[in-house]
């Protein structure tokens, strides 16, 4: 017999070759018909699988994309709202003053006014200058249509009886126009041609029986705007800038380009809208995000606050990049095993896992985590993040019970989640929205939490959650900011209102005198409060604001020292009160006259000594008068005092605070509206 051929040999004559057997088909793949259409139900399982993540992850980036750029947007609002509130305050000063000198008797009959009577307006008018810090006042007359305008009183040259015609055409501009509409007007900016400041105007209309007789102008110089844009503590890169309506850029920070014409893109974005935001280029050709509001009582003006847009993104931009190589990694590898494999469903599986993880990177960048929902089994698959996000361990895998979402919600926030719940179910996109609070379950932080999903099939929930306790702080301070203002605006009407009943004078024109200085020197504290954020200020800082206008006959000395926001215009009014007496009967009543204002921090209080030199000899007064009464009555509301010293080289004054009541961080906030002689202010 013939011995059975070894398998893989045959013979053939004498000689034996080796053969490769036939492949065996593999087990449980059969033909390979049916080996590609496993391999075509495996692929589009996997992609079925990656859509609906790729697309809640693809969504989440939008949605918090969409969100951080509303809320820079915000910001940048917010801060052009407060540099158009301190720019108002400089108008509404100068307008406040306007309208007290158009009350002065020499405006009855300007025709016919004496010498003597242009005189008296003349020092008037140059001590409004002074409380201004030097800024150009005028008055003018011949408002007729044909007729120019004519100057008959300036502070640019020492008094004599005028008829210059006006020489710019700004300046004749807003002066018939505020002449024509009879309403107080601000011009467009322009060079003075006798100093070379740049600057506007405001004018402001001298009404007799319903008749325009004359109108003041006052200036506002573009170093005066600058100073305000300079004052304010804007964030890393963000620029500011004021901005005429016709295109020119009279102030900007940092200090580039003013002066210059923005580009046409830009004032066709702002057009003559209140306010907004848009995208845009600064004049160097820089992309950036602005936004706009107008001056309330200069619509023709407009605060701009830019970001650049690169800085805007740059952190999206890293999410999304990292998100979309996230995605077409997975994608790669998820191909390359279906091939490798031949269609396994365990590595398949394994790929999907590995691009959830591609994805949670992704969200971690931008602060967001993930979850599944079955309502059917009660069971979650939640991402990495998410279990950081409420405090409890890791699982792995992700699986967990959907109560324990439940279970980290605020007890007190559970009424209002079903609330929302019920709200969402008629929501057009079938979104589900829930913002509430949690107690983390591993250090029992309470934090702010919105969950965005909707169904991706009947019964089951995919989304994703994300902390925005940040943002709710930062509209809590919003609306703080706002209660603030509103507190001070109320206090400071109260303080006028008790000025207007005690202060007493020999006549309606020392009467009118008298309060219009105190008005004006609380709005000027008013300013300074604003332009801090109502976050306080420093004894020098009130101590400039108040007495600039005395010049070198003043001399400051001392340290920082903070004061908390109800102690700073309590210390402007007893300062104001000491420099006008110095301005009537002390040092500053007199040229050569000088006036120290020295203070330092004790263990406990605060003491500042005013003491005057190269005056007439001090007098103590018969009796107390407003403003010594005004003084000891603000000092006692910070728990402090004032002792006076008439010595005959000059009146010495020292006032004691103690730092508890007025320094940032003391015991209970003093209030700001002032009693006067007991009456609640």
């Amino acid at each position: 017999m013939r011995q059975a051929a070894r398998p893989g040999r045959r013979e053939a004559g004498a000689e034996a070759i080796d053969v490769v057997p036939a492949p065996l088909p593999a087990p449980g793949l059969g033909t390979p018909r049916r080996m590609r259409a496993g391999f075509a139900i495996l692929v589009a399982g996997v992609i079925a699988a990656l859509v609906p993540l790729a697309g809640i992850g693809a969504y989440a980036a939008l949605e918090a994309n969409r969100g951080h750029r509303a809320e820079t947007e915000a910001r940048l609002m917010e801060v052009a709202r407060t540099i158009a509130a301190a720019l108002d305050a400089e108008l509404k000063l100068r307008i406040g003053l306007a309208r007290f000198l158009s009350s002065l008797a020499a405006f009855d009959d300007l025709g016919e006014a004496s010498g003597e009577e242009l005189q008296r307006l003349f020092r008037r008018v140059q001590d409004s200058s002074a409380s201004l810090g030097g800024a150009n006042l005028a008055a003018w007359i011949a408002l007729g249509p044909t007729e120019t305008p004519r100057r008959i009183v300036s502070t640019l040259q020492p008094f004599a009886r005028l008829d210059a015609p006006v020489s710019i055409p700004a300046a004749e501009e807003v002066i018939r126009r505020a002449a024509a509409t009879r309403m107080p007007a601000v011009g467009r900016p322009f060079e003075s041609v006798a100093t070379g400041n740049t600057g506007l105007l405001i004018a402001y209309p001298v009404l007799r029986n319903e008749v325009v007789v004359a109108v003041l102008t006052i200036s506002l110089r573009q170093s005066e705007v600058q100073a305000v844009l300079g004052a304010q503590a804007l964030p890393q890169g963000v620029m500011a800038g004021v901005l005429h309506r016709g295109g020119q850029l009279l102030a900007r920070v940092p200090e580039v380009h003013i002066g210059e014409t923005v580009r046409p893109a830009v004032t066709g974005a702002i057009g003559a809208a209140p306010s907004g935001s848009f995208r845009g280029q600064t004049i160097d050709g820089q992309a950036v995000v602005v936004a706009f509001t107008a001056l309330h009582l200069a619509g023709d003006y407009v605060i701009g606050v830019a970001a650049p847009v690169a800085v805007v993104e740059a952190a999206w931009i890293r999410a999304r990049t990292l998100l979309a190589i996230g995605g077409a990694a997975a994608l790669a590898l998820t191909a390359l095993a279906l091939l490798l494999s031949g269609g396994a469903w365990r590595s398949t599986r394994g790929l999907v896992q590995n691009q959830d993880a591609w994805l949670n990177i992704a969200l971690d960048k931008t602060g967001l985590a993930t979850w599944e929902s079955d309502q059917a089994t009660g069971r979650a698959v939640w991402s990495p993040r998410h279990f950081d996000l409420l405090g409890y361990p890791r699982v792995p895998g992700g699986q967990v019970p959907a109560a324990m979402w439940w279970e980290a919600v605020h007890p007190e926030d559970r009424a209002l989640v079903r609330q929302q719940w019920r709200a969402s179910d008629g929501h057009p996109d079938g979104l589900l929205r829930l913002t509430y609070r949690i107690i983390r379950r591993h250090d029992g932080q309470v934090r702010w939490c919105e969950s965005i999903g909707r169904f991706v099939a009947p019964g089951r929930l995919a989304g994703v959650i994300m902390d925005v306790t940040e943002l709710r702080r930062q509209e809590e301070e919003r609306l703080l900011l706002a209660r603030e203002v509103d507190h001070r605006s109320k206090n400071l009407l109260a303080v006028v209102q008790a000025m207007v009943s005690m202060t007493r004078a020999d006549s309606v024109a020392g009467l009118r005198a008298a309060l219009s200085q105190r008005i004006l020197s609380l709005a000027k504290t008013h300013t300074l409060l604003a332009r801090n954020r109502w976050m306080g200020s420093t004894v020098r800082e009130v101590a400039e604001n108040e007495l600039r206008a005395h010049g070198d006959a003043l001399r400051l000395r001392g340290a920082e020292v903070a004061l908390r926001a109800g102690a700073v215009q309590p210390l402007a009014m007893a300062l104001h009160e000491l420099s006008t007496n110095a301005l009537k009967y002390g040092a500053l009543s007199v040229p050569g006259g000088m006036v120290t204002l020295d203070w330092h921090r004790g263990a406990e209080s605060l003491v500042l000594e005013w003491v005057e030199e190269g005056g007439p000899p001090a007098q103590a007064p018969a009796t107390s008068g407003f403003g010594s009464r005004m003084i000891a009555r603000v000092l006692a509301q910070l728990g402090g005092g004032i002792e006076f010293d008439w010595r005959a080289e000059g009146l010495r004054a020292v006032i004691a605070m103690p730092l508890d009541r007025i320094a940032p961080g003391g015991s209970d906030e003093p209030a700001d509206a002032v009693a006067l002689d007991g009456g609640a202010a």
